[in-house]
């Protein structure tokens, strides 16, 4: 199970990552990445009690969408179980300040977790070469010259 601060809660954050973000797509499921709006909402989001709310990094968040196009409730819900013990697993990949989608595509339930989370594993190698997800870097100071 994710903890509360990696998991995305508002519409409004799986909007911005699926409209602005980064698509990749991998087997059955597709993975947007946007980088994280650093904002007094997001801040008032994360709990005040993990490591990184004291500094301008935030925790990864991931957010599934799984339709009924995947299937009924039971295939679904077993669908999302297996997707976030993975992304569980995965999350010391995933860089700081980012948010993530993970759209699972009809013909998902099928799939081993095994391949699930091969997938997920080339997703995220594949977004992290991105660089509309790499953190900005401080601008240098003029040459004095």
């Amino acid at each position: 199970m994710l903890s509360q601060e990696n998991r995305l809660h508002r519409s409004s954050d799986f909007r911005r990552v699926v409209r602005t973000g980064v698509k990749v797509t991998c087997g059955h499921v597709v993975v947007y990445a946007a980088r994280q709006d650093n904002d007094k909402e997001l801040a008032a989001s994360v709990t005040g009690s993990h490591p990184h709310s004291a500094t301008s990094e935030n925790p990864p968040r991931v957010g599934l969408i799984v339709s009924k196009a995947v299937g009924n409730a039971v295939a679904r819900h077993q669908l999302s179980r297996r997707l976030r013990h993975t992304c569980r697993e995965l999350l010391p990949t995933i860089p700081n300040n980012v948010d993530i989608v993970i759209r699972a595509l009809p013909g998902s339930q099928f799939v081993p977790s095994a391949c699930l989370e091969k997938w997920l594993t080339e997703a995220f190698r594949r977004l992290a070469t991105k660089p509309a997800l790499r953190a900005p870097q401080p601008p240098e100071p003029p040459a004095k010259g």
